[in-house]
């Protein structure tokens, strides 16, 4: 077989991003594959503030960690009582205390949508 198309010459890339042509290119392609880093660069510019209703999620989830799961609904209910009357996004709260799932809450529009 020729050396040319073997891949023998090719170089295996050090680093995922690596295989991008520049830093917006790696950014542009994370922004639309994972709602991880979707969040991450939310919280740069929202500091974990909704905009809507001035509720702190990053604040709200700190507190709520290390609560059992029927003080984190009291918890809930005393500082974000709009929150309760989703019953779906408070059970996922109280059972999971995370940023996504706080944000989840406090986003008109899902932030898997581009909210």
């Amino acid at each position: 077989m020729d050396l040319f198309y073997s891949g023998a010459n090719a170089k295996k890339p050090k680093y995922f991003e690596d295989l991008f042509c520049k830093l917006a290119c790696y950014e542009e392609y994370r922004s639309r594959t994972s709602n991880r880093f979707l969040r991450q660069e939310l919280f740069e510019v929202e500091r974990g503030i909704c905009r809507n209703c001035k509720l702190d999620c990053h604040k709200l989830v700190k507190h709520l960690k290390p609560l059992s799961h029927a003080n984190r609904a009291l918890y809930i209910e005393k500082v974000a009582p709009d929150l309760v009357k989703h019953k779906k996004l408070l059970d996922k709260l109280v059972c999971d205390p995370t940023e996504g799932n706080a944000w989840h809450a406090d986003h008109l529009v899902p932030v898997y949508l581009g909210g």
